[in-house]
């Protein structure tokens, strides 16, 4: 994911004449998007799963089950967990982002049921 990457970049830094480089151990919300050039509404949501499987962090967040993707704010913190530790192989990252594009399907199916149940009444 392209989110991850942005962590591995290095910037240089010059400190009392010295030039060095030092890994990004953390951005805002806002940071991420603007390098990922990704807007805020798509980028909560994969920020939320990645939050949520502990592979990121923030320290403003409680990470808990009811975690919702307004409760990530621009000003935010997020950095890579360095002692994230997972006994599979391999994570599945898209089953919750999935699971959050059902959610928005069934809101919209229900949207338009209520928006026909209108019409069907108008015509009566």
């Amino acid at each position: 994911m392209a989110i991850l990457l942005l962590f591995n970049k290095v910037e240089s830094i010059t400190v009392n004449g010295e030039s060095m480089t030092v890994n990004i151990k953390s951005m805002t919300v806002e940071s991420i998007s603007k390098e990922a050039q990704i807007e805020l509404k798509l980028l909560r949501p994969i920020l939320l799963v990645l939050i949520k499987s502990q592979v990121l962090k923030c320290l403003e967040i409680t990470v808990n089950e009811e975690l919702k993707e307004s409760d990530i704010e621009d000003d935010y913190m997020i950095q890579v967990d360095e002692n994230f530790k997972s006994k599979r192989d391999k994570i599945n990252l898209n089953q919750a982002v999935k699971s959050v594009e059902q959610k928005e399907a069934e809101k919209d199916g229900q949207a338009i049921e209520e928006e026909r149940n209108f019409l069907i009444q108008v015509d009566k």
